[in-house]
């Protein structure tokens, strides 16, 4: 059977960019509601559970929001800069390289055949040489870059491991408030303290 969503829970979820702010929020609000129930309220456990999820997921949303600057700041754009705008600029350079390659080669085919076609022989050469070192400084260029890449690939890999590790430990937080609820409801049932 389908279950029409609650509008008002995917309004809140959309209004929020990252999932672990929409959570928390989530959290804060239920938090906030059981305190008005008389079967909860008696219970300050259970609240205590929930303002914990919230203060965990805020947690979350932090380090989510940090991961995704981070990630944008120091690994997005230099891949693009390295790949869209190195890399497009060797590739024309080369292709330029390539078409001055031919004609050279057409105008030194004429200036076998015909000597007066020289001069413009040795300037195809002039210009095709040229090409080549521009080419060449180009990937001297990229040889440099690269090293700044592999900085950003580092980088990243730094940040995302130290996302996931905030976020297991935010994690394993709550999952021990959890645990602690669960014994305290363990008690209250039998009356044996739980360790």
């Amino acid at each position: 059977k389908h279950i029409p969503s609650d509008p008002r829970l995917t309004s809140s979820f959309s209004n929020h960019s990252h999932p672990a702010d929409a959570v928390a929020q989530a959290m804060k609000e239920l938090a906030d509601s059981a305190e008005s129930w008389p079967e909860i309220a008696e219970k300050p456990g259970a609240i205590g559970m929930f303002r914990a999820g919230q203060n965990v997921y805020k947690t979350l949303c932090r380090s989510e929001k940090s991961y995704i600057e981070n990630s944008a700041i120091h690994f997005i754009a230099p891949m693009k800069q390295f790949l869209i705008a190195d890399i497009k600029r060797l590739e024309q350079e080369r292709r330029e390289l390539m078409t001055l390659r031919v004609d050279m080669d057409s105008a030194r085919n004429r200036a076998a055949k015909h000597e007066e076609c020289a001069p413009e022989a040795e300037r195809a050469t002039h210009d095709f040489e040229r090409q080549k070192e521009i080419v060449e400084e180009e990937i001297r260029g990229l040889e440099r870059k690269l090293g700044l890449v592999c900085t950003a690939v580092k980088t990243y890999v730094d940040d995302h491991v130290s996302y996931l590790e905030t976020s297991l430990e935010a994690m394993r937080e709550l999952q021990r408030a959890s645990r602690q609820e669960e014994g305290k409801r363990k008690e209250e049932k039998t009356g044996e303290i739980t360790v």
